[in-house]
């Protein structure tokens, strides 16, 4: 799974799997002990963290909407998986 950004203790990760061609955009959340996925709308597939944290992780998914796209079409492509900046305030 590649880490595409680390910010208030998160560590953002995306990936595609080839025998899923037809799985839904979504990244991985990493937070201490606790796990979630969202779809790259920001809508939970699985898991949970805790409601400050996903409410920074909502903003930052909104702020890089684009580029998280981008960075599914490279997973999807096989390609190397591009880096996304952190949150900012």
């Amino acid at each position: 799974m590649g880490s595409i950004a680390r910010f208030s203790g998160m560590i953002i990760m995306m990936y595609h799997e080839k025998n899923e061609p037809h799985s839904n955009p979504h990244i991985h959340v990493r937070n201490q002990d606790e796990a979630a996925s969202y779809n790259i709308n920001g809508t939970l597939q699985e898991g949970s963290i805790h409601p400050q944290k996903e409410k920074k992780l909502k903003k930052w998914m909104a702020a890089h909407s684009d580029e998280l796209k981008l960075a599914w079409n490279d997973a999807y492509h096989d390609k190397p998986i591009r880096k996304i900046g952190p949150f900012e305030k």
